[in-house]
C-alpha cells in the first residue's frame, strides 16, 4: 500500500527534530564529560610524577649520611615510606662510591597496575655517592581517577536528564503537537473534508502557516459551496435542477425499500405557456417562471424537493404523505397559482399530475404515472389535479 506524502515526510520530520534534539544534548555533554575526565587524569597523573619526584629526592637527602658512613640499619625512613604508602612497591639503594647494594626493600604484593620508576642521586658534599630507585604503583590513582569519572559522569548524566525534561515537554508543545496538528489539517485539506475548523492562536511559524491553511479551507469551501450550488441549481429560478431531483428521487427510493417510508412526486405544468412567451415575451416568461417556483418553495414543507423538471415544468418531491395528503397539496397549488399574480400577466394557471411510489416499482415507472395523469389533468381541461396511488 503507498504511504500518504504527507504521512511519510511530516513525521520523519518530528522522527528527525526527537534525534537531532536528544544528540545536540547528548554530544555536548559527552565530550564534556570526556575533556573533563581526560583533564582531571592528566592532572592527577601529573601531582603524581611530582609526589613521585619529591618523595625520592626526600629520601635521597635522608639517606646520604647513611650511605657515607655505610650504616645501612639507619634506614628507618625507608620503612615508614613502605609502611605507610601502599604506592611503593621496591625501593633500593646502591652505594656507588663502594659499588655495592646498600639497602633493597621489596613488596611483592603491591605490583598492580602500571609501575612507574623514579631515580634520584645521593650526594655528600655534592658529589654523587649512590643513588635511591623507587618503584610506584598507581592503583590509588586508577582508583581516584575512576571515582572522580563517576562523579562526573553522574552530574552530567544529572545535567542531561534535566535539559531532557525540560526541554522534550517544550519541544513537544512548541514543535511537535503543532506539527501533527498541521499534519492533520494538511491530510484533511487534502482530501477535501473541509467541515472541521482548526483553531491557531500563536505567531509563530507554525501558527502562522496552520491560520494559512485555514484561511485556504475557508475560501476553498465556500468555493465549493458556489460550485456545488452552481451544479444542483437551476440558474434561472433558483431551484433545484433535473440532475439534484434525480438523485433526491433515488434517496428517497432507497428510503422507502430500506424503511419503508412511503414519498410521492408532482409534477406541476404551466397552462398555456407558449402563449404567454408569444404575447408578452421571453423576459415576462422567465418572470413567471420564477414566480412560481418561488409560491412553490414558499408553500411546500421543508422537508420537500422543490425542483425545475424542464421547460415550464416543475417538481416537487413530497417525503413522508399518503394518497390524500399529496391530492390535497396538488390542489393546493393549483388554486394558489390561478390567485397569484404572475409577472404582470392575465391569471395562470397549472395542471398537476402526481403518483405515489410503490414499493419494489422503479423510479422512472413512478414517474411515467406521474405523467400520465399530468396528461389526463391537461386533457380534462386544465387548472386541474390529478393523483394516481
Amino acid at each position: 500500500m503507498e504511504k500518504n506524502f504527507f504521512e511519510t515526510e511530516i513525521f520523519s520530520i518530528n522522527t528527525t527534530l526527537t534525534i537531532g534534539i536528544f544528540f545536540s544534548l547528548l554530544l555536548p555533554i559527552i565530550f564534556a564529560l570526556w575533556y573533563t575526565s581526560t583533564d582531571v587524569q592528566e592532572r592527577l597523573y601529573a601531582d603524581f610524577k611530582e609526589f613521585r619526584q619529591k618523595t625520592a629526592r626526600n629520601i635521597a637527602d635522608a639517606l646520604s649520611k647513611s650511605v657515607y658512613f655505610f650504616h645501612p640499619n639507619s634506614g628507618g625512613l625507608v620503612l615508614e615510606v613502605l609502611k605507610h604508602d601502599p604506592r611503593v612497591v621496591k625501593i633500593v639503594v646502591y652505594d656507588t662510591y663502594n659499588d655495592m647494594e646498600f639497602l633493597e626493600i621489596h613488596v611483592p604484593n603491591r605490583e598492580r597496575g602500571e609501575l612507574f620508576l623514579n631515580t634520584e642521586m645521593i650526594y655528600m658534599h655534592s658529589k654523587p655517592i649512590g643513588y635511591v630507585a623507587i618503584t610506584y604503583n598507581d592503583s590509588m590513582l586508577t582508583r581516584h581517577i575512576k571515582e572522580q569519572k563517576n562523579f562526573f559522569l553522574r552530574i552530567f548524566a544529572a545535567t542531561f536528564l534535566l535539559l531532557l525534561a525540560v526541554l522534550i515537554p517544550l519541544l513537544y508543545v512548541k514543535v511537535l503537537w503543532p506539527l501533527e496538528k498541521l499534519t492533520h489539517q494538511a491530510l484533511k485539506l487534502q482530501s477535501g473534508k473541509l467541515d472541521e475548523a482548526f483553531e491557531w492562536k500563536g505567531k509563530d511559524e507554525i501558527s502562522l502557516l496552520g491560520q494559512s491553511f485555514e484561511l485556504a479551507r475557508l475560501q476553498i469551501r465556500q468555493h465549493v459551496h458556489a460550485l456545488k450550488n452552481a451544479s444542483e441549481t437551476d440558474k434561472l429560478t433558483k431551484v433545484f435542477n433535473r440532475h439534484k431531483t434525480d438523485v433526491v428521487l433515488e434517496e428517497e427510493k432507497e428510503r422507502l425499500e430500506r424503511y419503508g417510508r412511503s414519498f410521492g412526486v408532482l409534477l406541476i405544468d404551466i397552462d398555456n405557456f407558449k402563449i404567454t412567451n408569444d404575447t408578452f415575451g421571453h423576459q415576462t416568461g422567465d418572470r413567471v417562471l420564477v414566480e412560481i417556483a418561488m409560491l412553490l418553495k414558499r408553500n411546500s414543507r421543508h422537508s420537500d424537493t422543490v425542483g425545475r423538471w424542464g421547460g415550464e415544468e416543475f417538481i416537487v418531491i413530497c417525503p413522508e404523505v399518503d394518497g390524500r395528503k399529496l391530492e390535497e397539496f396538488a390542489w393546493k397549488v393549483v388554486q394558489l397559482v390561478a390567485k397569484a399574480p404572475l409577472g404582470g400577466t392575465p391569471p395562470q394557471t397549472v395542471s398537476v399530475g402526481g403518483a405515489l411510489c410503490r414499493k419494489g416499482e422503479g423510479v422512472s415507472k413512478m414517474m411515467l404515472r406521474a405523467d400520465k395523469a399530468l396528461y389526463e389533468a391537461k386533457t380534462r381541461g386544465k387548472n386541474k389535479a390529478i393523483i394516481v396511488t
